[in-house]
């Protein structure tokens, strides 16, 4: 069973205050450059696709400046509302802000909704079993759950869905400079889940410049997985694997699924 901890009972949270773990917000350089560019700077510098990286901090941020910012904001609450809460994966993220206040007050108005809905859902038997029949046969759809279905899309996720695109469309709209070409390319490249939109944004030596790191950044993971799969013959168990390769099976994961936040 999962368990969460206890929030803080003085102020109701246990968020704690955003760090950049990069240094690339202090060089002189840089910090006449447009954020976009010195954040992807700063998720390629981190293991793994840099636009999940990207991606699962801006639904982070979202949910935290929820929490601390629009409980109490209508239009906000009317879209929360409207899509019966968050997802299933955000919600969870939202749980773990560990802000019990701002949970409480969310859910229970949602709660408040489907009770309405749940008290006006109709009695099943007050169809005939002629037309239940016929429904059945002509496979009708019953429309009696679908109040219950979310009306709106999880927040959270369009916050990600606009995420990713910025970001990706920022990667490659600076690709030809020459501090993220450089950066990108002692990089792992992308996730299969943002390579396809990345592949058709670029073009010339832009996606060159992509497809050759994707391709350096596969070769090595395959050799890895290769090495994996030789050493479980029978010939070679004497030979243990490598901490480099145990670790690969994560990242292999990784780049063809993508990070488990952002799917």
């Amino acid at each position: 069973m999962r368990k969460y901890k206890k929030p803080l009972p003085a102020d109701y949270t246990g968020r704690k205050p955003t760090q950049r773990p990069s240094s690339f917000w202090q060089e002189t350089d840089l910090q006449n450059k447009e954020p976009t560019l010195l954040e992807l700077l700063e998720a390629l510098a981190q293991p793994g696709c840099p636009i999940c990286f990207l991606a699962a901090r801006s639904v982070s941020r979202h949910i935290e400046a929820y929490c601390r910012d629009s409980v109490t904001d209508v239009p906000v609450r009317d879209h929360l509302r409207a899509a019966n809460g968050y997802c299933t994966r955000h919600a969870h993220q939202f749980l773990d802000m560990q802000d019990s206040l701002a949970a409480a007050i969310t859910y229970a108005d949602i709660l408040k909704k489907m009770i309405g809905i749940i008290d006006r859902t109709p009695d099943k038997d007050a169809r005939s079993p002629i037309v239940n029949a016929i429904r059945r046969i002509f496979r009708v759809r019953d429309s009696r759950a679908r109040p219950l279905l979310p009306e709106r899309q999880c927040p959270a996720c369009e916050e990600q869905q606009v995420s990713e695109r910025r970001y990706l469309t920022g990667l490659i709209a600076h690709l030809g400079e020459s501090a993220v070409r450089e950066v990108f390319i002692s990089s792992q490249g992308l996730c299969l889940i943002h390579l396809p939109v990345a592949v058709d944004l670029a073009d010339g030596e832009k996606l060159r410049t992509l497809v050759n790191v994707q391709r350096r950044a596969w070769s090595q993971l395959r050799g890895h997985m290769n090495e994996i799969v030789r050493k479980a013959d029978y010939r070679f168990t004497s030979e243990r694997i490598t901490d480099e390769e145990r670790d690969s099976l994560l990242d292999v994961i990784e780049r063809m699924a993508g990070k488990r936040e952002i799917r």
